[in-house]
């Protein structure tokens, strides 16, 4: 092989592949939805609870998979207010985290102030 004809690996190419797979297996590991199937409930969050006790409360009763990547995703979804709210663990951690945010406004909740 003489020096015209190496073969030339693009490494973007790679790192965008790569870090696709990364991303998608993150959302599969740690964001999607803990049931395929499950009815609406109703979660409350009280007046005193931090972000940080949200995210235990939704984990302990089924809503997400790891607190961690839900603070991430709250964080940029927006602030969570006290109140009952309508989801369902069949929802992934973005839409909960949506709602919670108040993000639509077609979902019912409570809110205590």
């Amino acid at each position: 092989m003489n020096e015209s004809e190496k073969i030339v690996i693009r490494p973007l190419p790679i790192i965008v592949l790569v870090s696709l797979a990364v991303l998608l297996s993150a959302y599969f590991i740690f964001l999607r939805a803990p049931q395929s199937n499950a009815e609406e409930e109703r979660f409350i969050i009280p007046l005193d609870y931090t972000a940080g006790q949200i995210s235990e409360k939704l984990r302990s009763e089924g809503f997400i998979r790891n607190t961690f990547a839900f603070e991430a995703v709250r964080a940029l979804r927006g602030s969570v207010e006290s109140g009952g709210y309508g989801i369902s663990k069949s929802m992934d951690a973005w839409k909960i985290a949506g709602i919670l945010a108040g993000d639509d406004p077609r979902e019912a909740r409570l809110r205590c102030r």
